[in-house]
């Protein structure tokens, strides 16, 4: 997928392509809201106006350009909606129809996103905003990784760690700008689209603040509900919330559960001895148990091995000393994994003395810094 359909479509992450043909009968005035635009150089094309619904698109009506490009579409909208022109599948414009309106939009055939202009619809003014400033950062981005990988060809240490600082500081610029547009109007379907580009693991007060206002303005549409019914699965492991228990088995045949190491700053490390990834953190959650295990540390291991004695070898391969290891031997079908959500590994959480989940998917540098935070370097 394109990246710019990405941003256009964080709201489309969940809708299958499917259409299904209208009864197209009904005269223009019977709409509520309608749509008159002119697609200049699209004289002869077919132009679609569909419904993005939460679970798919309705193609509402087709239309063949006359030798002016003149459209004019009408719909029966409740609330609000996301809608869709479109001539192909790769060039279309997504627009937030709001009931009532009557919208004018006028674009180029050759690119429709990067030409529109509408007038008579404030959402879709707002979700153009947002497409024109988070576009572009992807370009700058997207020239940044080229020319890390060059440099990463060349060896040029320097220009490479520039390079990957430069985009982590665009990633920052665009979360800071994402956090202001949703802020702004938390209401606003626009800002549906927008905190979709958000990680729900840092950021998932900014989820919960957009259902929380769309909930206001329009508590039965599917699009909000379905954005709810994500916050509330969310919010069951968010930074605040208390870590469900976890009991298993241990490598010695014994039980273990989570709670018993209340009273201790835990890390919660889902793991498997046949991941790579896992295996080359390791040592990092080695150096760190040593480090802070003495000061109330402690880790609390959760293997998505299959095998005992693979996971049994692994441990003691990589030296994890600590005694908390535990497993279901279910692999992806692990219960624990399916309460917390995991999705892949490596995967942790860091709990306080009290169960309470302060941060995710800390590894490196990163869980050292927190470390050193709570306990002091």
């Amino acid at each position: 997928m394109k990246k710019r359909n990405l941003l256009t479509f964080a709201i489309i992450i969940m809708m299958a392509l499917i259409g299904c043909e209208s009864d197209n009968s009904t005269s223009k005035t019977d709409y509520n809201t309608s749509v008159k635009g002119t697609i200049v150089g699209g004289s002869g094309q077919s132009v679609i106006f569909e419904m993005l619904r939460s679970n798919g698109v309705d193609q509402l009506d087709t239309i063949t350009l006359n030798e002016t490009g003149s459209f004019e579409f009408g719909a029966n909208v409740k609330g609000q909606g996301f809608y869709r022109v479109r001539l192909t599948q790769n060039n279309f414009v997504v627009l937030i129809l709001s009931e009532g309106e009557t919208i004018t939009f006028s674009s180029n055939a050759s690119a429709l996103e990067q030409t529109f202009t509408v007038s008579g619809s404030p959402e879709t003014e707002r979700l153009k905003q947002f497409n024109l400033f988070v576009n572009k950062l992807y370009l700058s981005n997207d020239s940044l990784a080229k020319a890390s990988k060059i440099h990463q060809a060349n060896r040029d240490v320097n220009a490479y760690m520039a390079a990957s600082q430069f985009q982590q500081g665009l990633g920052m610029k665009r979360d800071a700008f994402i956090r202001n547009f949703v802020d702004e109007n938390p209401g606003s379907l626009a800002s549906l689209a927008a905190v979709e580009n958000l990680n729900s693991d840092i950021d998932y007060q900014y989820y919960k603040k957009v259902a929380d206002a769309l909930k206001s303005k329009i508590p039965n549409s599917p699009y909000f509900q379905n954005l709810n019914s994500r916050v509330v699965e969310l919010g069951k492991m968010a930074v605040g919330s208390v870590a469900p228990d976890i009991t298993m088995a241990t490598p010695e045949g014994g039980t273990l559960s989570l709670s018993e190491l209340r009273g201790n700053v835990v890390l919660i490390d889902f793991w498997a001895s046949w991941c790579r990834p896992c295996r080359a953190e390791n040592p990092n959650v080695v150096r760190t148990y040593n480090q802070y295990h003495s000061k109330g540390f402690d880790v609390f291991s959760v293997s998505l091995d299959k095998s005992p004695d693979a996971w049994r070898r692994a441990i003691l391969q990589d030296g994890l000393v600590w005694p908390n290891h535990v497993s279901d031997l279910r692999h992806w079908q692990s219960a624990a994994a399916k309460l917390y959500n995991v999705k892949g590994i490596p995967q942790t959480y860091l709990i306080d003395k009290e169960g309470v989940i302060l941060a995710k998917n800390l590894r490196g540098p990163a869980l050292e810094e927190k470390l050193a935070e709570i306990f002091g370097s």
